[in-house]
């Protein structure tokens, strides 16, 4: 174990003075005690520097800045200026809602070896009252990362991996034109790529995701165009990694979840969406079949026109793109 290695902790925040207080308590009770936080405001108008002041003053570990106004505004920039930030071996980034159990860090530093470049902690704490319980760690064996994380085969939110910095310079981080769906694109990303022995996966649920009015994922239920095309965005690369992988299930889940984007779009009528949809579905299918993607763009665009989504227009639009997986 690396038990001397700074662990920096990254956390953009922003009008969560209610909450990041908590959130900063969990960390100044780690067992493992050499870190640094570091909180960026990505513009808060309530009294989270007030908050953080005190926290400051109480521990030196703990450091505040504000995003440069000349950087896009937006938790992923401000993660992105964290990094630059820091000065740690080691990177997590955590979100300013969440809590960490007292071993969060201890657990996540004691599996790297020479060879790993990152961790991943599953699952989430139930629960406020288990940040003190002893946690129990389980290795996982996972022959494909990029496979299981896109099936859903287990949890990952922000926190849950840590990352040794030589593995994350000179790399693109969070990407800062996205709406939503950042932490699926960042980690998609690096999974696809990871070699076998570059990561370690252990079932050791280490940090407590605090659901509430203000969280992406409650949010996330009314449909917006613009954090649609973001989450559509993600999909359509995932399905070419699928198809780069010659794997038949997951370029049907990733096509799937392509074809409910098309068909969300048309229910909510934002035309615009539903066409961009259409061409950039067309585009990966032309690469396969081009008499067929023809086939498929015409029964979409007509579908687009009747502004029909019933689940029999949908069925006959998912067999009409069977040739992209079978």
């Amino acid at each position: 174990m690396d038990s001397l290695k700074l662990i920096s902790i990254i956390i953009p925040t922003y009008n969560r003075a209610h909450l990041i207080g908590e959130t900063l308590d969990s960390i100044l009770t780690q067992t493992y005690t050499n870190w640094e936080c570091i909180v960026v405001d990505d513009g808060s108008t309530d009294h989270t520097g007030q908050v953080l002041s005190q926290y400051c003053n109480q521990d030196q570990r703990i450091k505040y800045y504000h995003r440069p106004k000349k950087l896009k505004s937006g938790g992923n920039a401000a993660r992105n200026f964290g990094f630059q930030k820091s000065q740690g071996e080691y990177i997590n980034w955590f979100d300013d809602d969440d809590l960490m159990h007292k071993c969060f860090l201890e657990t996540k530093i004691a599996q790297f070896d020479a060879r790993c470049d990152f961790v991943l902690t599953l699952g989430t704490l139930n629960k406020q009252v288990d940040l003190e319980q002893k946690i129990k760690i389980i290795t996982r064996h996972v022959d494909c990362l990029f496979r299981d994380y896109i099936l859903c085969k287990f949890q990952i939110i922000t926190s849950n991996v840590i990352f040794r910095r030589r593995f994350l310079n000179n790399k693109n981080l969070f990407s800062e034109v996205i709406l939503r769906g950042q932490e699926t694109e960042l980690f998609s990303r690096f999974f696809f790529r990871a070699k076998h022995n570059s990561y370690k996966v252990v079932d050791a649920p280490l940090a407590f995701y605090r659901q509430h009015e203000d969280t992406k994922s409650h949010q996330s239920k009314k449909y917006n165009s613009n954090i649609k095309r973001s989450q559509a965005s993600i999909y359509f690369i995932n399905l070419e990694r699928s198809i780069a992988l010659e794997d038949p299930e997951l370029v049907k889940y990733c096509l799937t979840l392509v074809i409910d984007t098309f068909f969300s779009t048309i229910k909510n009528k934002d035309r615009r969406l539903s066409k961009w949809v259409l061409k950039e579905l067309y585009a990966i299918a032309y690469k396969i079949n081009r008499v067929k993607a023809l086939k498929s763009y015409v029964l979409g665009t007509l579908i687009i026109v009747s502004g029909s989504y019933k689940f029999r227009v949908k069925n006959v639009f998912k067999k009409a793109l069977r040739f992209i997986y079978c």
